[in-house]
């Protein structure tokens, strides 16, 4: 079974996957991976942003 679309990015997708945690990357191929749940930057600091409010837009 082939998940991930660079084979780079394997040990960080089996490592999601194994722990349950979201993946923060960039690489836009890595959305459509359904398995997970893949963050981008802007996700991420609108995520701190909403939960603890100290960081601001850039």
């Amino acid at each position: 079974m082939k998940i991930s679309p660079d084979p780079d990015d394997a040990d960080f997708i089996a490592l999601a996957l194994k722990a349950g945690f979201p993946l923060w990357s960039n690489d836009r191929r890595l959305k459509g991976i359904e398995e997970i749940t893949v963050l981008n930057t802007e996700d991420v600091v609108n995520f701190v942003n909403r939960y603890f409010g100290f960081l601001r837009r850039l």
